[in-house]
């Protein structure tokens, strides 16, 4: 499963089943030197071949059990960490359902079962419940691969689980932002409707987006000199703390249940992430 297109939250991204062979001759080495499309301002449009192609968060481990051996789970994934800080977002929407107060209903589905509705995206729908095992010994995490050109980009996001995230080959730009990150900074996303092709005709899904910010950050990194324009679009966003680091070859970086983070691929690479 290949996603096609510069961000999910992008007009136009899709995803396309293609022979791994294939992908990396239209993606891969068509980037080699580094550039993209994206990069010159056309990644969110055009045709398909225009277009950055991105593997991402696809269990292709377990895919290809051959490629298992050459991963070591991290230690620090069968310790219990903390969960969700008081206050924050996670933390607020786990109460709610703990509650009985979810907005989620027949017409609401998970933005990733909505939006990433392949195979390689169902990890999203394991709980940390589902995964803890009666002996009490923690289960193995959940382990995904992403392989792309240059310009690949996670847009701000936030996920459920503790995460530790492997350069194996290649480099990423990282940017995080607290959990704290008030959100008339962060410019969370609300339920947005989507609509899909069916057998029956056109169906219409509402999917929670709150995990994801409309902060365009590419689009910031690609022109910060319309600073005013940015401040219109997302007022307080670019007074934000935040931290960053790019992550080398053989470089973890841990991000904690909650932190935003939005990622962007600076050469070629793999990289390999482990949720618990």
């Amino acid at each position: 499963p290949v996603e096609v297109g510069r961000s999910y939250t992008d007009e136009g991204w899709g995803q396309r089943i293609i022979p791994f062979g294939e992908f990396v001759d239209r993606y891969l080495w068509r980037s080699a030197d580094g550039r993209s499309k994206a990069a010159a301002g056309d990644g969110q449009h055009g045709d398909e071949e225009s277009q950055t192609g991105y593997m991402a968060q696809h269990d292709l481990l377990a895919q290809i059990p051959e490629l298992r051996k050459d991963i070591a789970v991290p230690d620090y994934c069968y310790i219990s960490p903390p969960g969700p800080e008081e206050g924050t977002p996670v933390y607020e929407k786990r109460r709610r359902e703990r509650d009985g107060d979810s907005n989620a209903n027949a017409l609401v589905e998970d933005k990733d079962n909505a939006l990433r509705d392949l195979a390689s995206r169902g990890n999203h729908k394991t709980t940390q419940t589902d995964r803890d095992s009666d002996s009490g010994v923690p289960a193995d995490p959940i382990i995904n691969t992403w392989i792309g050109p240059a310009w690949t980009i996670s847009p701000l996001h936030h996920d459920p689980y503790h995460n530790i995230l492997v350069q194996v080959v290649g480099a990423k730009y990282i940017r995080l932002y607290s959990p704290h990150t008030p959100a008339s900074q962060i410019h969370p996303r609300g339920y947005e409707t989507v609509r899909k092709d069916g057998e029956d005709g056109q169906s219409e899904h509402k999917i929670d987006m709150s995990n994801t910010s409309k902060v365009d950050l590419a689009a910031i990194e690609l022109s910060p000199a319309e600073s005013d324009m940015w401040e219109e679009m997302w007022p307080g966003f670019q007074q934000a703390d935040y931290v960053e680091t790019v992550l080398q070859e053989g470089e973890c970086l841990y991000i904690p249940v909650g932190w935003w983070h939005y990622v962007r691929g600076l050469r070629a690479g793999v990289s390999v992430s482990f949720w618990w």
